[in-house]
């Protein structure tokens, strides 16, 4: 449920990730948990690392349509904010394209999705994320200040 530096020092590169997602999962509101409430009010690590993890996640299962679509899509800004802020600028700038699509011109979707889904594989933001939180540890911890 908490963070510490000294647990976030301690964490192997792959769990990392997962233990500040579920740090952040754990923050919400377990009568109404609904994410949006609670990760735009965060720190801008903590948002960034959420909104690629999220974005990443959905993609994979939902595709572009699906993701934009759902409740998730409404994070689909702060990704395209949190990629800039772990350097994958190139996958930042596709999304916001995507952003702009009609999600029912089927060829443009896909088209986009495909593009998207490239820079991703070019990028690696979850590994960028990983690279992130080790360089930012004040921003994922309990114990400080959480509105940086």
């Amino acid at each position: 449920r908490r963070i510490t530096r000294e647990a976030l020092e301690t964490l192997k590169d792959e769990e990392l990730l997962d233990a500040v997602i579920a740090n952040l999962l754990a923050k919400l509101d377990p009568k109404k948990p609904d994410p949006y409430t609670v990760i735009p009010l965060l720190s801008r690590g903590r948002r960034a690392v959420y909104s690629i993890w999220l974005t990443c996640h959905e993609l994979d299962s939902r595709g572009l349509r699906g993701y934009l679509c759902s409740p998730s899509g409404r994070f689909a800004e702060f990704a395209a904010d949190g990629l800039e802020l772990i350097g994958a600028s190139e996958s930042a700038a596709v999304l916001r394209d995507g952003l702009e699509l009609d999600t029912g011109d089927d060829e443009a979707t896909s088209e986009q999705e495909r593009r998207l889904l490239g820079a991703l594989e070019r990028e690696r933001p979850l590994d960028g994320c990983r690279k992130y939180i080790r360089d930012n540890p004040g921003e994922f911890v309990d114990e400080e200040d959480e509105t940086h």
